[in-house]
């Protein structure tokens, strides 16, 4: 089966999980070409020229998606000179489960961006570990 995929072109400002090449694009189920829509559920709707801390994997076929669909992507707020930007996590509308199947609740939140990437290191270092 085929569908139709917006691609998205980015600049890496920087890799939390520094494995292999930087990614210069990636794709999102969904989109519009030929006068044709294709609306996915859960698909992010990103925008031109905002940050973004994005979960991606690429598939053996070569194509890198966001994991998780919109689950993935992390918008960057901005801040001033002395201000440290904030990473968002944004509620998603679509129904989530736990790995029991589980209904689970989806919470947003806002976190400065060293407490978040600290965060993010400690859940790298937890899996290197459990992996050994």
């Amino acid at each position: 089966k085929t569908g139709i995929f917006t691609v998205y072109r980015l600049e890496t400002l920087e890799q939390l999980k520094a494995q292999g090449p930087v990614v210069r694009e990636f794709a999102v189920p969904g989109g519009v070409t030929g006068g044709i829509q294709q609306v996915v559920e859960g698909a992010p709707a990103l925008r031109d020229g905002a940050e973004y801390v994005l979960f991606l994997w690429t598939s053996r076929s070569g194509l890198t998606q966001i994991i998780g669909l919109s689950q993935g992507v992390f918008p960057i707020e901005p801040r001033g000179v002395k201000e440290e930007m904030l990473v968002r996590h944004l509620a998603s509308g679509e129904r989530m489960v736990d790995a029991a199947g589980r209904p689970v609740q989806d919470n947003p939140y806002t976190m400065p961006w060293s407490q978040w990437r600290a965060a993010v290191a400690r859940a790298l270092d937890a899996r290197a570990e459990g992996k050994r």
